[in-house]
């Protein structure tokens, strides 16, 4: 009935800006600490009569008049994944212990600049260290940032995929050029040293040595 469907939503409305409005703002300090959600608000669909939910945030305390022409990029892209990172705690909070947590990224980090896919790492470390995460991209500079700088090394597992072309031959003698994918467990920067080492190239060696010492000192300084 439309009275339960009002009671529901009422409910719906005093949760969101409660614990999950919390949840949500503590997570995008992660990413912005001059951006928060003031609250969430709803009004109705002029074309289908029924309640839109929207957001009202602020910026530097100051509230925001249409933020989503306000915000650049990177700060809509992590208010986004604030809200979806705290959804997806939530349900797994009203699941219950029993829930097989699981977190895929597949390259959702596009509009994020690096020093906030570096707090994304915060982020997984903090909220979702008890989750099996699964992160997909093509970008390999962030591939290799994200081995390098995350804490707990040894809890991961990375895979490099990369597409092969070859050629074969049909039963009727015609040749046809086909992609084959190929996956192989990725080596980081000494171990590839060590790799070209053992096999006698010493100059990949050399290079690969000299990689893993520019990594050294930026994470140093």
């Amino acid at each position: 009935s439309l009275k339960d469907m009002n009671y529901n939503y009422d409910a719906l409305m005093d949760i969101l800006n409660d614990d999950f409005r919390n949840l949500t703002n503590r997570i995008l300090k992660t990413f912005h600490t001059d951006l928060e959600i003031k609250d969430f608000d709803s009004s109705e669909n002029s074309r289908t009569g029924k309640p839109r939910l929207y957001i009202k945030a602020s910026y530097n305390e100051k509230e925001i008049l249409d933020f989503h022409l306000f915000l650049n990029e990177a700060r809509l892209s992590a208010l986004s994944l604030s809200i979806y990172f705290a959804s997806i705690l939530k349900m797994y909070e009203i699941a219950g212990d029993k829930a097989l947590k699981i977190l895929v990224l597949d390259d959702i980090l596009v509009g994020l600049d690096m020093g906030n896919r570096l707090n994304l790492i915060q982020v997984l470390e903090e909220y979702f260290s008890d989750f099996q995460i699964f992160m997909l991209t093509y970008d390999k500079a962030w591939y290799e940032t994200f081995k390098n700088y995350r804490k707990d090394k040894n809890q991961w597992v990375d895979y490099e995929l990369y597409k092969h072309n070859f050629e074969i031959t049909a039963p009727n003698g015609e040749n046809y050029n086909v992609d084959k994918p190929e996956i192989f467990s990725s080596k980081n920067y000494f171990e590839r040293a060590k790799f070209y080492y053992i096999n006698k190239d010493y100059s990949a060696c050399a290079n690969y040595l000299r990689k893993e010492a520019e990594r050294l000192l930026k994470r140093l300084l």
